[in-house]
């Protein structure tokens, strides 16, 4: 006798991780955001309760979603990605990712809520989206493929940022400075170091607000061997830091920061973990969302990505579409491609070269 799958809402993926990483390992878009470790290491913020609806056929986890459940301007209810998250995207069993999103939706549509989602433009989780649709933010997320050795990818770079990157190398050499890749036990010293560096360089970010939260999740991660962070050191003082993600085969460059007089500590650090990565067999390296200038010298290809809201029930897709008219927000009508954010970006700003202390 056939079946339907049914869902189970958690406050926490728990005992259930193993067998989830093991759906997020053969997911169509491995993302680092859905990963237990992060999922129930970030959580909620302040007025929010993790809820993550997941697929079950029988006894057996065919998929789901990390979603978050808060009130939007402490007023309607909304279910969205997680805090951080610069993408998400549906898990789901191999070949049964069609059955998970109409079961997903099938759930949604009991429910009267805003539904807001970070996604890629080629992943699943937009069809979640119930209409009315509309586009809230755009960016791009840049990557490269790996396929050889760090001289190989930097083969695939221009002339002039070769040259960068060695001049670089060699002056934090001549310097005494050091690039070391962090022990797995020291993870939650070092996220204090980042975050410190992190105000040096960044007054205003919304990682300040993730710093514990991301600590714990960092701290998981990293015992799974999924979460690196690279420090360059003079001696025993920590001048710059960097984070990545190694998950399903890419590494992720998540966040930065350094002390002022460090300006070409990014670069040294950048090229160290994508020499690592080359080195380690990964297949792609991701600088995740954002379109700033500066990746195009590490990143040729991106992906585009949205910030996605639409709603259910009968009320709320009228409030929420006086909101977006009021805002500007862009509909995304059923049937439709969204206008794509260019990249690599301006020629004129992609092509300035940071300068390079000596």
């Amino acid at each position: 006798m056939s079946h339907s799958p049914t869902v189970q809402v958690a406050a926490a993926l728990g005992d259930l991780s193993h067998s989830w990483d093991q759906l997020v390992d053969t997911s169509t878009s491995p993302s680092p955001f859905v990963r237990s470790w992060w999922v129930d290491g970030i959580g909620a913020g302040p007025g929010g309760v993790l809820k993550i609806p997941l697929v079950f056929d029988d006894d057996e986890l065919i998929g789901g979603i990390p979603l978050v459940q808060d009130r939007l301007a402490g007023t309607l209810p909304r279910l969205v990605s997680i805090d951080g998250s610069d993408y998400v995207d549906l898990v789901a069993a191999p070949d049964r990712e069609l059955e998970v999103l109409k079961t997903l939706r099938r759930w949604l549509a009991d429910r009267r809520t805003l539904v807001e989602v970070v996604c890629r433009s080629d992943a699943a989780a937009i069809d979640l989206v119930p209409q009315p649709r509309w586009i809230l933010a755009r960016t791009v997320a840049p990557y490269e493929e790996l396929s050889g050795s760090f001289d190989d990818y930097l083969a695939n770079r221009t002339h002039k940022w070769r040259a960068t990157v060695r001049k670089s190398q060699r002056a934090t050499e001549r310097r005494g400075w050091t690039v070391r890749l962090v022990d797995p036990g020291d993870i939650g010293a070092s996220v204090k170091r980042l975050t410190q560096l992190h105000r040096h360089q960044w007054v205003n970010s919304e990682f300040f607000r993730l710093s514990e939260r991301f600590s714990s999740a960092a701290r998981a991660g990293a015992a799974r061997g999924e979460v690196v962070v690279f420090e360059l050191v003079d001696g025993d003082v920590t001048l710059a830091s960097q984070v990545w993600f190694e998950v399903a085969g890419c590494s992720y460059a998540y966040q930065t920061g350094r002390v002022p007089e460090a300006a070409s500590a990014g670069i040294v650090l950048f090229a160290a973990a994508i020499e690592r990565a080359c080195g380690t067999g990964q297949r792609r390296v991701s600088f995740l969302g954002g379109d700033e200038a500066y990746k195009a010298h590490w990143a040729s290809q991106a992906k585009n990505v949205f910030r996605v809201r639409g709603t259910t029930g009968r009320l709320l897709p009228y409030l929420a579409g006086a909101i977006a008219s009021r805002r500007g927000y862009v509909p995304w009508r059923e049937g439709t491609s969204p206008a794509m954010a260019p990249w690599p970006p301006d020629p004129v700003s992609a092509s300035t070269t940071p300068t390079v202390e000596t």
